[in-house]
């Protein structure tokens, strides 16, 4: 039980971190880290079913449309997945990226609850509002954008450039925006 605690815990901390080595990736193309995080994916994939000798699975797997299908479809939604968040995340959104991750949960439970008619348990129906109020909490409360003071769950607040900040600096973080907004 406590390692299986521990690692799920070491996988949480990667995964906060994320956005820091992305937000240093800042100049490179979210396609092109994305393929890049393919490409090592498989390589690790490939090194552990090699070394654990489980490729016993693959040859009917390849056999099957159905299965070819499904893994299709998962990877596609996978790969979606990681570029919107890469992207996000390298344009400044991790907040908006993030709200994501804690929406997914509430959307399963609810239609657990309403289409499948699975019955809250007391720890679920705690887990849910606590969920739904972080949610609320990052939405209601999120700074006002800079058009209008308005509140818009897909703006950020860009930074401008202080008066004692020298012209050649602030036109590369101005061409820098620019490129990220394409």
């Amino acid at each position: 039980m406590r390692r299986g605690v521990l690692q799920a815990s070491l996988a949480y901390v990667i995964w906060g971190l994320f956005p820091l080595y992305f937000r240093l990736l800042h100049g490179v193309v979210a396609l092109e880290v994305l393929a890049h995080r393919v490409v090592w994916s498989l390589a690790f994939l490939v090194g552990v079913l090699t070394v654990r000798r489980q490729w016993g699975w693959l040859g009917p797997a390849m056999r099957q449309p159905r299965v070819l299908g499904l893994f299709l479809a998962s990877s596609a939604l996978i790969g979606t997945n990681w570029y919107v968040y890469i992207w996000a995340v390298s344009h400044g959104r991790v907040v908006d990226a993030s709200l994501g991750y804690f929406i997914t949960p509430l959307v399963n439970v609810l239609t657990g609850w309403l289409v499948l008619k699975e019955r809250l348990t007391w720890n679920y129906a705690v887990s849910f509002a606590l969920i739904f109020l972080a949610v609320w909490f990052a939405v209601a409360f999120k700074p006002a954008a800079q058009a209008g003071g308005r509140r818009d769950f897909f703006t950020t607040v860009q930074p401008q450039p202080s008066p004692e900040e020298p012209q050649p600096v602030a036109a590369a973080r101005r061409l820098r925006q620019a490129r990220r907004m394409r």
